[in-house]
């Protein structure tokens, strides 16, 4: 029988525990590592990105003043915010008494695609409304009051 090489050194190992064989002696050593504690700092660089924003600025679209009926010229609400604001004041100081104001914004298209604004009644009033569409419109104002109008186009 052939014993390998790891055979023939575990069994002189065991002999030697056992006391047979010549004496051989099998020392072990144990050894224990303590590491010390190590602090190290890691620079910390921060870098800061610079952003550029453009904002543009609400563009007047229409801003008028009247008194009485009117129909406005057309203003062109574009694509690039898609929304603009329609701010509206009346004052009925030049009737002597409570008047109505209201308006609509003319598409132009139909009748049925029409926006209402506000139907106010009394002596004063202002308000701002936010549209959504974008196209060419007119405004139909109708009231017997003194009134304001102007419309912006968000910036973007």
């Amino acid at each position: 029988m052939t014993l390998g090489r790891a055979s023939v050194v575990a069994l002189a190992l065991l002999l030697a525990g056992c006391g047979g064989g010549a004496a051989a002696k099998v020392a072990y050593r144990s050894t224990t590592t303590t590491a010390s504690p190590t602090t190290t700092t890691v620079p910390v660089t921060t870098t800061t990105v610079p952003t550029t924003t453009t904002t543009m600025a609400p563009q007047v679209l229409l801003n008028l003043q009247g008194s009485g009926q009117e129909s406005t010229d057309q203003f062109t609400v574009g694509l690039v915010a898609g929304q603009w604001y329609l701010g509206w004041a009346y004052n009925c100081a030049n009737v002597g008494y409570e008047g109505n104001f209201n308006y609509f914004v003319d598409e132009g298209t139909s009748p049925d695609f029409n926006d209402n604004g506000p139907n106010q009644l009394g002596m004063s009033g202002s308000g701002v409304e936010h549209y959504y569409d974008t196209g060419t419109f007119n405004l139909q104002i109708s009231t017997a009051c003194n009134w304001a109008i102007k419309v912006t186009q968000a910036g973007s």
